[in-house]
């Protein structure tokens, strides 16, 4: 968006950091993914000229600032959006998101569409604050969690169906790709995403499944499609949990055959099977 603006008097922090909600009032064609020059009038949150409802969930949603565009004449559409369906999956997500959260009601609706479809940013600072002081924040970023639950409560209806095998293979892999395409493609749903194809692909063929193999075919495709997520570190920590989680936490956890460790005695054993060894595996997830 490129905007002439009178911009109010705000912390040089504001300034490079603000997240501006802008209100196009009146008729207007504008739609997802346009280009347009406009002119506007932007004021901060706290002293937007809306009801105090309003300007409460543009604060929870993390808006500093407000645009209002007065006059349709006053803006001018410059490029139309060109990625239709990319346009059409965000906002079958968010009407998704307001229908889920309408059905549920409050607070809580908010959290299950978050919870279910990523949409994070309509949950209130409160809510925010509760998971980050509680150390479960990531629970609220859409991963590998989020997708295994869904996965697993579908196949178990199925299954309990009596789906045959090839075609219940067939509807997950769809559904996790739409999901995957439905809630935008993030770094550690695509990981997910891709280890779970491969799970599936190994099951139809008959063959053993590497998960180190899944893990690396995710990096490759990756760093090939967006070379500049090399420099994304939220790539590496998902890749680097993975790892860890694959083959670091199974080779501590895989027994010692050496006799050295046989004959120790009773107490020191139970010491390093139940103290040491998870002691260790969190430094190593740390």
């Amino acid at each position: 968006v490129g905007a002439y603006i009178d911009l109010p008097d705000v912390h040089d922090i504001q300034k490079n950091t603000a997240k501006i909600y802008i209100n196009l009032s009146g008729e207007n064609d504008a739609d997802i993914g346009d280009l347009f020059c406009a002119r506007m009038s932007i004021y901060t949150v706290t002293d937007a000229p809306e009801e105090a409802i309003f300007r409460r969930r543009l604060q929870a949603q993390g808006y500093t600032l407000v645009g209002y565009v007065q006059d349709p004449a006053d803006y001018e559409t410059l490029q139309r959006g060109t990625f239709l369906l990319t346009q059409w999956l965000s906002r079958l997500q968010y009407r998704l998101s307001d229908r889920i959260a309408f059905e549920v009601g409050g607070e809580e609706g908010r959290l299950v569409s978050a919870l279910l479809l990523g949409t994070k940013s309509e949950l209130s600072n409160t809510t925010t604050l509760d998971f980050r002081r509680a150390g479960a924040s990531h629970l609220l970023a859409l991963s590998g969690l989020h997708l295994s639950l869904i996965v697993l409560i579908l196949s178990a209806v199925l299954s309990f169906l009596r789906c045959p095998f090839y075609l219940r293979m067939a509807l997950l892999s769809l559904i996790s790709l739409g999901f995957l395409a439905l809630t935008g493609f993030s770094i550690s749903l695509l990981r997910a995403t891709i280890m779970l194809l491969c799970l599936y692909l190994s099951r139809l063929r008959g063959c053993p499944h590497d998960s180190l193999t899944s893990l690396s075919l995710f990096l490759g495709v990756t760093l090939t499609v967006d070379p500049v997520a090399v420099y994304d570190a939220g790539l590496w920590l998902s890749v680097i949990a993975t790892f860890v989680l694959i083959a670091v936490i199974p080779a501590l956890f895989r027994r010692n055959k050496q006799k050295t460790t046989s004959k120790l005695p009773p107490l020191i054993r139970a010491l390093w099977r139940y103290l040491l060894k998870p002691l260790l595996i969190s430094c190593v997830v740390l």
